[in-house]
């Protein structure tokens, strides 16, 4: 099996004196071995930093969702999902910071022609918006997803239609602040608030204000021109589409109707890599601080999105039962017996699937790939990996 385990400029003795047990690298390496040898996942690619320094970094099995003789790179290219949202976050709560919205008004004020009036770009972040969740949320519900709307729409009407009247036509499955429900198509509003408040396309604004200061030069909402030949595909027209955007005789979003240049990928359509996932961790581990030294927000707008947000506020989303849903403001703060995680971590997941976790207390960051085999989710690539992670902590 094709096993890559990069050089981290790191002794083992190093790495104990950091306060991190060497010996238990090597578990970290197997059990993403193992996971590809029962076929849950196709291969595994990860990235550790510990105390500022990467400890661990390294890949196996295939880089391909299709091709089994393609291997996986510790620096693979990849669709990151719904971490995704961590970016929208930072870039909406630079807005805060600049005094161009406040978090507890009326989404109305930014975007005119919603029609909720009591929905607050906080509860959008917080997932506590009430508006109708990610279809699976709930197994008995056969509501469409947004954009199965927008998709309809654009069978009858082109693109010639209002996307944001569209893609809230499933309302709300409940008031404001009654119940945490997973909602990708708020993060899609919450870019086009960047969009209207800022008069810059998200992505862009994105790239400025996030991505570039950090040095996150592998990071964008769509494919990158650069990597795309090296992104992880999952079916041969993926591959093909992604190549043919490498070789410029495709611009993302060209072989779509014109409808959807317009709707960010707030919600989940950012590429990036695993270093660069770390550096973003880095820094909000760090209050808003970039290893390079950079300041994308203040300690105190870090201090709130990271903290503890909702009490009281119920999860029932994929048979969940939790009465006390931890979330921060776009980050997962969610503590559960299957965690070894600290009181101040957070973390967030990608469908596909990948994840970041980063802990102040053992200040610990770690983000890996996983591509599940067929697409079908199972907890061990996740949860599990994190708690082999953070047992090397001593």
């Amino acid at each position: 099996m094709n096993k890559i385990i990069d050089n981290v400029g790191m002794t083992a003795a190093q790495i104990l004196a950091n306060g991190y047990n060497p010996d238990r690298i090597p578990a970290i390496d197997k059990h993403f071995e193992r996971l590809v040898n029962n076929e849950c996942i196709h291969g595994a690619a990860w990235c550790v930093s510990h105390k500022g320094n990467i400890i661990a970094k390294g890949a196996v099995g295939a880089g391909s969702g299709y091709d089994s003789s393609v291997k996986m790179s510790p620096d693979v290219h990849f669709r990151i999902a719904s971490i995704t949202k961590l970016f929208t976050t930072v870039a909406v709560m630079t807005l805060v910071e600049d005094g161009l919205i406040l978090l507890d008004q009326p989404v109305a004020r930014y975007i005119k022609e919603f029609p909720f009036g009591d929905i607050t770009p906080y509860q959008l972040l917080t997932h506590t918006s009430g508006l109708h969740p990610d279809g699976g949320c709930f197994p008995d519900d056969h509501v469409p997803a947004w954009y199965e709307f927008i998709e309809d729409a654009v069978k009858l009407h082109g693109s010639d239609f209002d996307w944001v009247k569209v893609g809230l036509t499933a309302g709300r499955r409940r008031p404001p602040n009654v119940e945490w429900m997973y909602n990708t198509f708020g993060f899609v509003l919450l870019g086009e608030i960047i969009n209207r408040v800022t008069g810059m396309d998200s992505k862009d604004y994105l790239a400025e204000r996030v991505f570039k200061p950090i040095g996150m030069d592998f990071t964008t909402i769509g494919p990158n021109p650069a990597l795309a030949k090296k992104s992880f595909a999952w079916e041969k027209e993926q591959r093909e589409r992604l190549d043919a955007i490498a070789d410029g005789t495709l611009n993302d979003g060209d072989d779509e109707p014109d409808i959807w240049k317009k709707i960010p990928g707030t919600g989940g359509g950012a590429f990036s890599t695993l270093p660069d996932l770390v550096k973003f961790g880095e820094t909000i581990k760090n209050y808003g601080t970039a290893q390079n030294g950079a300041h994308i927000l203040g300690r105190p707008s870090v201090s709130v999105i990271t903290a503890d947000q909702l009490v009281g506020i119920p999860e029932f989303c994929w048979g969940s039962n939790n009465l006390n849903r931890k979330y921060g403001i776009g980050f997962d703060k969610r503590l559960t017996s299957a965690f070894t995680l600290s009181a101040d971590s957070f973390s967030h997941e990608g469908a596909g699937a990948s994840a970041i976790y980063v802990d102040r207390t053992y200040d610990l960051v770690a983000a890996w790939f996983t591509p599940w085999n067929k697409g079908d989710w199972c907890p061990d690539p996740l949860w599990n990996a994190q708690n082999v992670i953070w047992s090397g902590v001593i």
